[in-house]
């Protein structure tokens, strides 16, 4: 299930898998389904269904249903957890998937970083660096040992773009080398 997908559409989802599975099991037997193979089947959609839930319904869900039951407890999960999220005050039923800059930990971004607001250090920096020679981690192109060998030209080193900071939302770098972040320490 995606984070921002409902139970609904990935129970869909999962149906649509099925049948193309039971269809193509229809052509290589001469449209011929025999009942032992729908059955095991359907035990192994609702394992998968179960399986591909969020971890919020997962854990609660009922096992050893059929396929409808099972989706009607995800059903009523979702809509349970969404009144829950909901009276607490939050916006929306959804699956915190932000992944912290900082500290590598889901939940939070790093302008909510324990880390930064308990203004603990830590050795910002190096461990994301990507050598644009190289491609390894840890220093960038400036320092790398492979330089020599490609010559004594000047390397102009360019952070890659696909990295946008959490703090100050700019592309080109990581919360952890995050300038605004230096200034307020």
């Amino acid at each position: 299930q995606r984070a921002d997908e409902t139970v609904l559409t990935y129970a869909n989802r999962t149906k649509a898998i099925g049948k193309r599975i039971l269809e193509a099991h229809r052509t290589t037997n001469n449209g011929a389904i025999d009942r032992s193979y729908k059955t095991s089947l359907e035990n192994e959609l609702v394992h998968s269904f179960i399986r591909g839930l969020k971890p919020e319904i997962e854990q609660r869900i009922a096992r050893n249903l059929d396929v409808t039951a099972t989706v009607e407890e995800a059903l009523r999960i979702e809509k349970e957890l969404r009144d829950i999220f909901e009276i607490r005050g939050l916006q929306g039923f959804q699956v915190n998937t932000d992944l912290c800059q900082i500290c590598k930990k889901s939940g939070h971004t790093a302008d909510k970083c324990n880390l930064i607001l308990q203004n603990t250090t830590r050795s910002l920096g190096t461990e994301i660096l990507v050598c644009q020679i190289c491609k390894k981690r840890g220093h960038s192109a400036d320092k790398c040992r492979f330089r020599e060998a490609i010559g004594q030209k000047p390397v102009k080193i360019v952070q890659s773009d696909f990295v946008s900071c959490q703090i100050c939302s700019k592309p080109g770098h990581t919360a952890q080398n995050c300038r605004s972040l230096n200034n307020q320490q």
